[in-house]
């Protein structure tokens, strides 16, 4: 693998901040609540039971947490 060169180097750096990491949640969620999506879907209805099925399971594998 040859080495990353500067403008490489400045990309990666990029997307690893906070802020475009963001921007690329939101456009996922905003195509993932318009059913754009082609291998995955958002039911917001069911949003409360992941929730609480999310919180059982780190209380089972992380109860100190």
């Amino acid at each position: 693998m040859s080495p990353l060169d500067n403008t490489q180097q400045q990309l990666i750096a990029y997307l690893r901040t906070p802020w475009a990491i963001r921007v690329r949640c939101d456009r996922i969620f905003t195509l993932a609540t318009a059913d754009q999506l082609q291998y995955f879907r958002c039911n917001l209805t069911k949003l409360e039971q992941v929730a609480n099925y999310v919180i059982e399971v780190m209380q089972q594998h992380y109860p100190d947490f």
